[in-house]
């Protein structure tokens, strides 16, 4: 079913929570205030979804540029439980796959990883949830979330790194039952869709403790012949709603009209329908796919990384919807219709001319501590203060910081860190940790800093996937700018890197060629 293929790549892609997170015994969940777009299934609609998708299995391929790379599964069951005394309808989620990854001996490595989620129901109403387990394993490492029903409230059950940490908190007032996992499949079989018809719902995370507003519209629809036979499905785009615009989620993906999803799509993973035997044949690729990486089509100077770069301008060839435009990014359409991307001001403009404005929302919420980023910790603020030396200047604190964070964490991409204790203990990582320690090393110190993502010149002709971040810095008078920091590069303000809209995918709509580029000394190249 598509709600559980979401949540489980969801949990593939978040920060798993720490035992360290939570220093209170007890969770009050406020009271969920939605307005009344929120679709909501009668009890007859969810009975009729019951006895359909009692008993399901779906299969899927997972695959990463072309290549695939594992299985996933999701199982429905109606029936009568024991434990609970009662009918219940269990949905079931399992991710199961392989990477090569390169080591620091220049050879390779195959990191395996495994995700499941199971989550049990009434089958009767209200239809509450009554339990929730979350597990995932990568490699050695192994952490879970075990939620269980008493009475109207939960005990939640964390445990990280093979049980070695773990804690148990009170969840009151959780508010979640079929009513809402099942809206869309109500939504899609009540008539047929039409383009820009939306669908609002609720979701909620075990892992952040709060509820989401998720609206899915149809962008598309497709009619084609299938083995003869008419075959109509949507392009759907499904955006889980954060508290700032900026933390928005969005999903593609492709749904028949029953609401079975075909292909589903998160970043650089896609995941496509498929029989068992052929899911979990790794050998097979059902269909034709993009290569990972934006393809430069001249070339960098052989030198590039010799010298410090001040701008970089590029032709951008094919869809650039999934370049983000603001900020040090300067993009534009000439009359004969070339689209030329600039990255870092011109030779006449200040470092800081075209850097984005930080509203006052932003300084707040980039200030929260939350489960991903629990910079109130004393270990995160003692990092931090060790970082800083005491320095007062915010741009030098920006300096201090990148470099302390790009000497604190070795390259090693067979890393899979659980948290930023995790990185902070094992002092190893890629460019995801080495941001998420800075992003927590800048909070601790008062300045508001978030993740971004995008690509980065990898030196061999293709800007590859990269995360870095983003620093909120008072410049003068009050005027907060976003200012760009490649902790894992100790760059600040790089002209590497090109952002991409938020959650976009990362293979390549487009390609790019270089038509200028500026030297911190003086140096201009142009093409």
């Amino acid at each position: 079913m598509n709600k559980l293929l979401k949540i489980l790549i969801i949990i593939i892609t978040t920060s798993f929570i720490s035992s360290h997170l939570y220093a209170s015994e007890v969770v009050r969940l406020e009271n969920k205030i939605f307005d009344n777009s929120i679709y909501k299934p009668s009890k007859n609609e969810i009975l009729e979804l019951l006895k359909k998708e009692g008993n399901n299995k779906y299969w899927y391929g997972a695959y990463l540029s072309n290549k695939k790379i594992g299985w996933a599964v999701t199982e429905t069951k109606a029936y009568q439980s024991d434990k609970f005394n009662q009918p219940v309808f269990e949905m079931n989620g399992e991710f199961n796959f392989s990477v090569k990854e390169p080591s620091n001996d220049g050879k390779f490595f195959v990191s395996n990883s495994k995700f499941s989620l199971n989550e049990i129901y009434q089958a009767k109403a209200p239809f509450k949830l009554i339990e929730h387990h979350e597990n995932y394993q990568i490699d050695e490492t192994e952490s879970s979330i075990l939620a269980e029903a008493q009475g109207l409230n939960f005990k939640i059950e964390y445990k990280d790194n093979k049980e070695k940490n773990s804690t148990e908190i009170l969840l009151e007032n959780l508010d979640y039952s079929l009513y809402d996992l099942l809206a869309t499949y109500a939504w899609y079989a009540n008539n047929t869709k039409k383009i820009n018809d939306t669908i609002s719902y609720t979701t909620f995370s075990f892992q952040e403790l709060r509820y989401t507003l998720t609206q899915d519209t149809i962008e598309e629809i497709t009619k084609k012949k299938v083995s003869g036979v008419d075959f109509t499905y949507y392009k759907v785009n499904s955006l889980d709603r954060g508290e700032i615009e900026e933390e928005n989620f969005s999903i593609q993906s492709l749904i028949d009209q029953d609401g079975l999803e075909i292909k589903f799509f998160i970043g650089d993973l896609e995941l496509r329908l498929e029989t068992e035997k052929n899911a979990k044949n790794t050998e097979l690729v059902s269909d034709v796919f993009v290569d990972l990486g934006i393809v430069v089509e001249n070339s960098f100077p052989p030198d590039f990384y010799d010298k410090n770069s001040s701008m970089v301008t590029y032709e951008v060839i094919g869809d650039a919807s999934s370049i983000y435009k603001k900020g040090n990014h300067s993009y534009k359409v000439l009359e004969d219709g070339t689209k030329i991307l600039t990255v870092g001001p011109d030779e006449n403009q200040d470092q800081f001319f075209l850097m984005e404005n930080v509203t006052i929302e932003q300084r707040k919420y980039y200030l929260n501590d939350t489960p991903s980023f629990p910079h109130n910790s004393k270990i995160v603020k003692d990092l931090s203060k060790e970082a800083l030396l005491g320095e007062k200047n915010d741009i030098k604190k920006i300096f201090r910081l990148s470099e302390f964070v790009s000497d604190y964490v070795v390259d090693d991409y067979e890393s899979n860190s659980l948290s930023v204790f995790d990185v902070i203990e094992r002092k190893i990582g890629d460019c995801t940790e080495h941001t998420q320690l800075f992003v927590n090393l800048a909070r601790a110190a008062g300045m508001p800093a978030r993740e971004v993502s995008g690509w980065v010149y990898d030196g061999a002709n293709k800007l590859m996937p990269h995360a870095w971040a983003e620093v909120a810095v008072n410049t003068v008078d009050e005027n907060f700018l976003w200012i760009p920091v490649d902790p894992t590069w100790n760059i600040v303000n790089p002209t590497n890197l090109i952002k991409a809209i938020e959650n976009e995918s990362f293979f390549n709509k487009f390609s790019l060629k270089v038509k200028k580029i500026v030297y911190d000394d003086g140096e201009v190249i142009i093409y």
